[in-house]
């Protein structure tokens, strides 16, 4: 492996790929303020559900073969086994699809067909072209080609949001969402079929000892996704019953705002270093350096993020009306368990994935589940919707699980400093701003943003004053990676 051109590659495309997430999260704020306008709290528990149908489906559909590939640089005849791989994903979803058609049908007939599932089976027309760009995305990642992979994801994003907005506007309703879910899939789907240059000849679907490991494989790595979406599920099954469709979106659209820091930068990490995890297996000292370094820089950028979202959030009414002021407590709250817990947990799961421990992700992934249904309906039943939130705060202790299993392999990877410094300067920075402005959330808009820009200037003054070494060296070698002057390996 070469590893200057590698890390090189990785470099590039970290920067191209966060490039990617800041348009896309602007983009899709954008859309979601123009659709918190157009569309009830109601519709988007009918989207969350969903969204949840719709990850589950992709999982099912993919069979975790794609990661398989990507995760294993040794494999021989890779175009030989992508074609394989579709096919097989091609035919599992037509089963799927069509036993789900049958039944739609059926109910129509009978004239008791909810309008849910007619909506999840629109929605789930889009697997179908998904399932060739993620064919795509395989030989690009192969390569650590993150950049054109980035390219992709963007432009298909820029069009989800632009195409569900004009449909909101046109008066779609929830088939807006629907509609621009095929059109996304499409658009990546050509786009990746181009860049990647895959051509895919049809083979007879079959089962084999490549097949049934990359299954096993798959399975482990997307257990995260699976126990997720039965995570999800909670908020449907117990909080639509027992607090209303209308509290289910709402918790909704909170998580969502709330895990834009998240989605910024995690999605960065897991998507461009879990190739390059698994390219550089064995080199363990090399790992450990990148993975500390991963954990204390996105834990801080992450965190200048969350400041303004969470100072920001109570003019969240002001801006979208009253009937989504319940949300700021909710975003703030959920904001919490992010802060302390989210840039561990992101740094980890691609390097334990890359290593090819996606078993520890399968084993690690139904702790949260199981906290989740076991406090959900107490908790909500006790503080309402807040009570909801304060779960999702309480399951991120399940990271820590992961801490361990880490340090026990990896005894030599110093994780503590790098995790806990950026979370106890958050901790002090919040907590002196809002000692210091109790009604902050008050103020004016001009005054709030001069509070949020100076709790941002002290979050970084305290971080100097922790670990000032720590600092000026993560810092100083992310400036000269951004110049592409990589100092330290040369």
């Amino acid at each position: 492996m070469d590893s200057k051109s590698d890390s090189h590659k990785v470099s590039k495309g970290a920067i191209a790929y966060f490039g990617r997430q800041v348009v896309v999260t602007m983009f899709g704020f954008g859309a979601n303020v123009v659709l918190l306008k157009l569309l009830l709290p109601e519709d988007f528990g009918v989207f969350s559900v969903i969204t949840l149908v719709m990850s589950l489906l992709g999982v099912l559909a993919d069979g975790g073969m794609n990661v398989y590939l990507i995760q294993n640089q040794q494999v021989e005849n890779e175009g030989k086994m992508l074609n394989l791989f579709l096919s097989n994903q091609l035919f599992v979803y037509s089963i799927i699809h069509l036993t789900y058609s049958v039944a739609i049908a059926v109910l129509l007939l009978l004239g008791h067909c909810p309008v849910l599932l007619i909506y999840l089976w629109g929605a789930a027309l889009s697997t179908i072209p998904s399932l060739f760009r993620g064919a795509g995305f395989v030989i690009l990642e192969r390569q650590l080609n993150m950049v054109k992979v980035a390219l992709v994801e963007t432009t298909e994003a820029i069009a989800y949001s632009v195409s569900s907005v004009v449909l909101a506007l046109a008066g779609a309703g929830v088939w807006s969402i629907i509609i621009a879910l095929s059109i996304k899939g499409l658009i990546g789907c050509l786009l990746a079929i181009k860049y990647s240059g895959f051509n895919y000849q049809p083979v007879r679907p079959k089962w084999n000892a490549n097949v049934a490991r990359a299954v096993g494989f798959g399975l482990h790595y997307h257990a995260a996704t699976i126990m997720g979406v039965v995570r999800g599920i909670a908020g449907p099954m117990i909080i639509g019953p027992l607090l209303g469709l209308a509290a289910v979106g709402l918790l909704d659209r909170s998580g969502y705002i709330a895990y834009i820091p998240l989605m910024l930068i995690g999605t960065v990490q897991s998507r461009v270093l879990f190739p390059y995890y698994a390219k550089m297996q064995g080199d363990m000292a090399r790992t450990g350096r990148v993975l500390r370094k991963c954990i204390y820089v996105s834990g801080v950028l992450d965190k200048l993020i969350y400041i303004p979202i969470f100072l920001l959030s109570p003019c969240l009414p002001r801006i979208m009306g009253e009937k989504w002021s319940p949300a700021v407590g909710l975003i703030q709250i959920i904001s919490i368990g992010h802060m302390a817990f989210g840039a561990l947990s992101t740094s980890l799961s691609p390097m334990i994935a890359g290593m090819g421990k996606a078993r520890w992700m399968s084993m690690l992934s139904w702790v949260p589940v199981a906290i989740m249904y076991i406090l959900i309906w107490p908790m909500a039943t006790w503080l309402g919707l807040q009570g909801a939130a304060w779960v999702n705060v309480i399951i991120w202790l399940a990271s820590l699980a992961a801490v361990f299993f880490v340090k026990q392999e990896w005894p030599e990877f110093e994780l503590w400093s790098a995790w806990l410094i950026p979370v106890t300067a958050v901790a002090i920075t919040l907590g002196a701003t809002v000692l210091t402005f109790p009604n902050y959330g008050i103020l004016l808009l001009p005054k709030l943003l001069g509070v949020t820009a100076i709790a941002m200037g002290v979050f970084i003054l305290i971080l100097k004053i922790l670990n000032p070494a720590l600092f000026a060296s993560e810092t100083s070698d992310l400036k000269a990676r951004i110049w592409n002057i990589d100092k330290r390996h040369k």
